[in-house]
């Protein structure tokens, strides 16, 4: 924990396990959309074209760290995972 600061989820289990868990790597969460368009209406004519950023909410693609302590504190099990 010194290393990697205080974790961004933590939960007590209640038989005394602690699981934390760390984003390691955040995803990018940048997507791009291009669209186009064509109207005719009472003679006159428009096209539009448009092109969106958008930063999904949430934690798809995130990496995580998972570190599972025992009741007396110890380290009993980890793993890294993509979510």
């Amino acid at each position: 924990m010194a290393e990697l600061g205080p974790p961004d989820k933590s939960t007590k289990l209640s038989d005394g396990t602690t699981v934390t868990d760390w984003i390691t790597r955040r995803s990018s969460g940048v997507s791009f959309g291009l669209g186009t368009g064509y109207s005719h209406y009472g003679g006159s004519v428009g096209t539009s074209t448009g092109v969106g950023v958008g930063m999904p909410i949430g934690s798809i693609g995130d990496h995580v760290l998972r570190l599972i302590f025992g009741p007396e504190g110890k380290l009993a099990q980890w793993n890294k995972s993509k979510m």
